[in-house]
């Protein structure tokens, strides 16, 4: 009788394996935050934000800015029913982001948000940077 080796665990267990790196990895080999329907971008003077929300609606969404981090917040409930076939079905769902806005964002102003086709938009205004200000010896 010949002794064999034992299967690489992996192997046996592929998928299982793979979530618990993401377990212990869960943004990425990068340490950023990865939502796919989310995007920032910025420029001198605006900082934006859009949120792919399909299927949402405007009143069904919560948005929080606090310390630079933003929140956004959803949930959408649909229901079906039919008496005549006794058939009744409901759905819920729900979907929450946070992301860390740049130091320059000016918190006391509002953004101006719309959300058109699905998509959620947010402009942010940054703060003014202060211009160094030139300092001659006086004689």
């Amino acid at each position: 009788m010949s002794l064999r080796p034992f299967p690489q665990r992996r192997a046996l267990f592929p998928t299982l394996f793979k979530e618990m790196e993401l377990m212990d990895d869960p943004f990425g080999s990068s340490g950023i935050e990865k939502h796919p329907n989310l995007s920032l971008s910025e420029d001198e003077q605006k900082v934006y934000v859009e949120a792919h929300i399909p299927g949402i609606e405007a009143d069904a969404v919560e948005i929080t800015l606090e310390n630079h981090i933003l929140w956004i917040k959803g949930e959408k409930i649909s229901k079906e029913e039919d008496e005549k076939r006794k058939y009744h079905c409901q759905s819920q769902s729900s979907f929450s982001y946070k992301i860390t806005l740049p130091e320059t964002v000016d918190g006391a102003v509002d953004p101006h948000t719309s959300l058109e086709k699905g998509v959620l938009s947010m402009v942010f205004d940054k703060t003014k940077k202060d211009q160094p200000k030139r300092i001659r010896i006086g004689k």
